[in-house]
C-alpha cells in the first residue's frame, strides 16, 4: 500500500534546526525521501502529526510551514490517486518524474506549484497564498485540467459565464468576487509567460474584468471619538482593547493590516517617526515614514508597555476574529458602519483630506504607487454634501 509522511532529519544543523522531507512509501519496501527545503526545530516537531510546533508566543512561520506540509502531502496523494483510478502501477522512477513535473502545459498544475514556491520564499502571505488557494479550488471545479494551450480571446468569458452560475457572495451577484478570481488568475499567467518563458495567449487582452464599489464606508469623527472614548473606559475588555488599539492604530497612520501586525517597538526612531518598508510593496524597499503624534503614539506606548520586550506590538487576535470583536464593539456604541480592519485605513485617508491634508501626502502616507488608489479612499459624507452644495438658482437671482 502507498503511503506518505513527513520526515524529520536527525541531523541539527548549526543554526539548530533540521531539514524536513516527504517519505513517500510505495509497497512495502520501496522508500523515497523528497527534499522539501524548509528546516524546523526538531523539538518543536509532532512526529505523530506532522506539524511544526510554534516555537514562542504568536510564531506566526508555524502556520506557513505547516500549510507547505500538507500541500506536500496532498500532491503525493493526488498522484496515487491519478495512477489508482487509471488502473496503472505506480513505480518510484513515475512517482518521481511525476513529482517533478514542471507543469509546462498544465495552468492549474503550475499555478499550484508556483504557489508554494512563492509561500516559501516569503513572496506571499499565507493569507495571500489561502485566498490563491480558494481561487485554484474554483478553478478546480471549473475545468481538472487547463492546458496554457487553452488559453485565448474566448477563454476569460467563458470562465466569466461559468463563475456567474456559480458564485454568490453575501446575498449579492458576487461581481467582486468574481473580479478577484480573474485577477488571480491574469496573475499567474503573467508570472507563467514573464518569469517562466511559457508561451500563451493571455485571455485578459480581450477580457477586462468589472469590479462594483465596495458597499463599505469609513467612519467620521463623531464614531472615531465614541471608539476612542470606549478604549480608555473601565467597561471594556482586554480582548477588545487590544483589537480596538491596533484598529485605532490604523484610523490614525493608514497602516495595512499586513503591516501592523508586524509593527515592533525599534520602528519608532528618536526623531519621533515611525519608519517601515510596506510589505504589500516589500519588493520596492520604499520606506515611509510617518510622524507618531497624538493618539498614534499613546496607542503605541500603551503597546509597549504591555507587550514582551522585542515582540510585535499589536500582533493580536486573527483578522477574522478581530473584524467580530469590531462588529461587536460597534453594536454596543450604536455605530451603525460595518466594522472591520480595511476601515481603518479608509477612515484615515477620507479624515485627512476632510481636514485639510493633501492629497499627495494622503497618497505618500498610504504607500500608494498611483494616486488613483488613495482616490478610492476619498469618500463623500453626508456632511459636506449638505453643507457644500451650492444652489445655483439662488446666484440666478
Amino acid at each position: 500500500m502507498n503511503s506518505k509522511r513527513i520526515y524529520i532529519s536527525p541531523y541539527v544543523k548549526k543554526n539548530g534546526n533540521s531539514k524536513l522531507y516527504l517519505q513517500v512509501l510505495l509497497g512495502r519496501r520501496t522508500k523515497k525521501l523528497f527534499d522539501l527545503e524548509i528546516e524546523w526545530p526538531r523539538q518543536y516537531f509532532d512526529d505523530q502529526k506532522d506539524l511544526c510546533l510554534p516555537r514562542e508566543a504568536n510564531d506566526s512561520d508555524t502556520e506557513d510551514y505547516n500549510i507547505l506540509l500538507d500541500d506536500a502531502k496532498h500532491k503525493a496523494s493526488e498522484i496515487f490517486k491519478t495512477y489508482r483510478l487509471q488502473g496503472k502501477r505506480l513505480t518510484m522512477s513515475l512517482f518521481v518524474k511525476e513529482w517533478n513535473n514542471a507543469n509546462q502545459t498544465d495552468f492549474i498544475g503550475y499555478m499550484r506549484e508556483k504557489m508554494l514556491v512563492r509561500l516559501r520564499e516569503r513572496d506571499i502571505s499565507d493569507t495571500t497564498y489561502k485566498n490563491h488557494k480558494r481561487v485554484l479550488n474554483k478553478l478546480d471545479k471549473y475545468a481538472p485540467q487547463i492546458a496554457f494551450a487553452e488559453f485565448d480571446h474566448n477563454w476569460a468569458y467563458k470562465f466569466e459565464a461559468w463563475l456567474k452560475k456559480n458564485i454568490r457572495s453575501m446575498g449579492t451577484n458576487g461581481t467582486n468576487s468574481r473580479w478577484h478570481y480573474h485577477k488571480t488568475v491574469r496573475a499567474y499567467i503573467r508570472i507563467a509567460t514573464k518569469n517562466d518563458k511559457i508561451k500563451c495567449e493571455n485571455p485578459y487582452d480581450y477580457f477586462i474584468p468589472k469590479k462594483a464599489e465596495s458597499s463599505w464606508k469609513p467612519i467620521y469623527e463623531k464614531d472615531l471619538q465614541s471608539l476612542i472614548s470606549y478604549y480608555y473606559s473601565d467597561g471594556i475588555s482586554n480582548e477588545q482593547k487590544r483589537c480596538l488599539r491596533r484598529f485605532l492604530f490604523s484610523c490614525s497612520t493608514s497602516m495595512r493590516l499586513s503591516d501592523l501586525i508586524r509593527v515592533k517597538e525599534d520602528w519608532l526612531h528618536s526623531d519621533g517617526m515611525l519608519r517601515y518598508v510596506a510589505f504589500k510593496n516589500r519588493k520596492k524597499n520604499k520606506l515611509i515614514e510617518i510622524p507618531l503624534q497624538g493618539l498614534a503614539k499613546a496607542l503605541f506606548e500603551d503597546a509597549v508597555s504591555e507587550m514582551p520586550p522585542g515582540s510585535r506590538l499589536f500582533y493580536t487576535s486573527r483578522e477574522q476574529v478581530s473584524n467580530r470583536l469590531l462588529k461587536k464593539i460597534a453594536a454596543r456604541l450604536g455605530i451603525t458602519r460595518n466594522l472591520h480592519h480595511h476601515v481603518g485605513r479608509s477612515t484615515f485617508i477620507t479624515l485627512f483630506l476632510k481636514n485639510g491634508g493633501k492629497l499627495d501626502m494622503a497618497q505618500y502616507y498610504a504607500g500608494h504607487q498611483h494616486i488613483t488608489s488613495t482616490m478610492i479612499y476619498n469618500h463623500i459624507d453626508q456632511e459636506r454634501v449638505r453643507k457644500e452644495f451650492i444652489d445655483l438658482g439662488s446666484i440666478a437671482k
